[in-house]
């Protein structure tokens, strides 16, 4: 695990766990995309935040489970938000970062509120519904490829009910 300390707007008890994916459009494997989200949040990310990034098999802590930062508009206070390391549109998401998200649920996002709810929606689903405008999210997956992104969920769920 790393901590590269990112952008925090205030305090927040998170109600459910917000995926994204963080798009650099390179050809990249995921741990060179995860290296470089960590360079970029490093380098202050543009004013953005995140709660934390995850890789294959490495996480890297940005802020608390107990803070929040700009990175789903007026839904972002909300939410304990992970970005995925997935360069592009359509790349895998395997399952050694699979959980890894798991771990940080578990270890990270559950302890800034041990009750929140799992629904682990992802950034285009909510944008437009609760970010307060519409910005054509497509990540991890579009909102018409709904059967990928309740795949991604149900292997997270089961990589948690493995962490125990």
């Amino acid at each position: 695990m790393l901590y590269t300390a990112g952008n925090v707007a205030g305090s927040l008890t998170p109600e459910d766990v917000l995926l994204h994916a963080t798009r650099s459009t390179r050809v990249w494997t995921p741990q060179e995309e995860f290296d470089s989200t960590n360079r970029y949040v490093a380098n202050g990310a543009a004013g953005l935040g995140w709660n934390a990034t995850a890789g294959p098999g490495v996480a890297a802590i940005h802020s608390s489970p107990y803070q929040w930062a700009w990175n789903a508009r007026q839904a972002s206070w909300r939410y304990y938000a992970i970005e995925i390391a997935q360069a592009n549109l359509g790349d895998p998401i395997d399952d050694e970062t699979v959980r890894t998200v798991a771990w940080l649920i578990k270890t990270e996002a559950l302890r800034g509120n041990p009750k929140m709810g799992l629904r682990l929606p992802t950034h285009a689903e909510i944008d437009g519904v609760e970010t307060g405008a519409f910005d054509g999210k497509t990540d991890p997956y579009p909102k018409n490829e709904i059967a990928n992104a309740d795949a991604l969920r149900a292997r997270i769920r089961a990589a948690l009910a493995a962490l125990g």
